[in-house]
């Protein structure tokens, strides 16, 4: 054991005292690297700048958390669905809407009545999956996609994330296969 201590040099303290801390603080130092926006710089100077929640999709200690039933209410504002293909889903629509930030009667509405936001994802929607131009939404399109959009705003950069996870869903590869027809024979 002495021989350990004696080889706790200073060069060796600091590392092994920022890795402890690290585990110690992993939980935090991870939701707070999650939230990294873009680094620049060069050399030892760098600038970190962070993705901030929206003010609207951190509830007030006064306000409640939205039910399954404050949902059904709000998406019957949404042309695209109707209120059974909603309650269908309701279960998966609450979880991503509440996972997405919308978590109080205000974001929700916000969502639903944000027509910046459900217009590129319908764009997205008719483009990508070649959705009927009338209705090309679902609840957990809007819930997932929708909110993202609504949260993070209609920038280039958080379209080009939506687009880009809606090219690997299922559907968008079902719909490059039946695009390119059948394998040909021989």
């Amino acid at each position: 054991m002495i021989d350990i201590l004696e080889k706790l040099t200073w060069p060796v303290t600091i590392p092994l005292a920022i890795v402890i801390i690290a585990l110690i603080l992993r939980k935090s130092l991870g939701e707070l690297i999650g939230r990294v926006r873009s680094i620049s710089g060069e050399g030892r100077r760098y600038d970190v700048l962070f993705e901030e929640p929206s003010p609207e999709s951190v509830p007030e200690a006064r306000e409640r958390i939205i039910e399954p039933c404050d949902v059904i209410e709000a998406f019957k504002e949404i042309r695209d669905f109707t209120i059974e293909e909603t309650k269908s889903q309701l279960q998966t629509v609450y979880t991503h809407l509440l996972r997405n930030g919308i978590t109080t009667k205000k974001t929700l509405n916000g969502l639903v009545k944000s027509k910046e936001s459900l217009d590129n994802l319908r764009k997205l929607y008719i483009w990508l999956l070649d959705r009927p131009k009338e209705n090309p939404l679902d609840p957990v399109a809007v819930a997932t996609w929708g909110a993202t959009l609504f949260r993070y705003g209609v920038r280039p950069e958080i379209l080009e994330a939506v687009r880009n996870r809606i090219m690997v869903s299922d559907e968008f590869k079902h719909r490059l296969k039946s695009v390119a027809g059948p394998p040909p024979i021989g």
